[in-house]
């Protein structure tokens, strides 16, 4: 079976890359155990990443693909000391985050990537939230995910299948 990939993948942060709200369950200082690959807040909440995004990420990033992040969060500084003590700065290549819609999100990573618009690219939404399938309207892809579980290689490889659109 032939592999389609994106051009642009779009993953949105809570329940979708980790099981937690970066803006109300998170109380940072932050700090990374390595040993346990996870995150500790001040009152020792551990988080960690769902297990399979750091190979999606390094399997979209061995195909070329531009992977970005939106997210709805109020808390953004606490959002990219996540991103960055889990080490996803060396794949993420652009962020949009705040309480607005992902289309709104999209719009601006485009604009930051130096894309008029997003004619001729194909590009995917990786996310927990159903509401956000409003981003077909702009024919991005959208990938509804189980946020007990985020992504996972299976919903990563069915997209890349044509199984999800």
């Amino acid at each position: 079976m032939t592999q389609t990939y994106p051009d642009i993948a779009v993953f949105d942060l809570d329940y979708t890359i980790w099981p937690t709200y970066a803006d109300t369950n998170i109380s940072p200082p932050i700090s990374y155990d390595e040993k346990n690959k996870h995150l500790v807040d001040t009152y020792g909440y551990t988080v960690g990443l769902f297990p399979d995004v750091i190979r999606i990420f390094e399997d979209l990033q061995k195909h070329d693909v531009t992977i970005v992040t939106a997210s709805r969060t109020w808390a953004p500084e606490i959002a990219a000391d996540m991103v960055a003590k889990f080490g996803l700065n060396k794949y993420i290549k652009g962020s949009e985050w705040g309480e607005r819609s992902k289309k709104g999100h999209i719009k601006d990573l485009l604009k930051k990537l130096g894309y008029k618009n997003g004619d001729g690219l194909k590009i995917v939404l990786f996310d927990d939230e159903g509401r956000n399938k409003e981003v077909r309207t702009m024919g991005v892809d959208f990938v509804y995910l189980d946020s007990s579980h985020g992504v996972t290689w299976k919903d990563y490889q069915d997209y890349l299948n044509g199984k999800v659109k």
